[in-house]
């Protein structure tokens, strides 16, 4: 597992420690960040890695990119400064 997974499943996990703190009105002893990152580190958060939803993931990100981006491609830069110009 690499830092970018440990920091994922970590923070996943913080969430959910959150939200059932939340719904049952009970105060944790130490930040959800903290706790989250200790279960992980002692080996006590169960994780799979599933490929077919890193690709859904994936491809939902370039989605979300192109549409951030405003439609503009980036090796388009001709039609940029003609549109700075006007």
């Amino acid at each position: 597992m690499n830092k970018y997974e440990m920091i994922m499943i970590a923070s996943r996990e913080a969430r959910r420690l959150n939200e059932i703190a939340r719904l049952s009105g009970r105060e944790l002893k130490e930040r959800p960040t903290t706790l989250a990152w200790k279960l992980l580190t002692e080996g006590k958060i169960k994780y799979t890695y599933n490929p077919e939803t890193l690709e859904e993931q994936l491809s939902a990100a370039d989605i979300l990119a192109e549409g951030a981006a405003g439609g503009q491609s980036e090796d388009k830069p001709e039609e940029r400064e003609s549109e700075i110009e006007a």
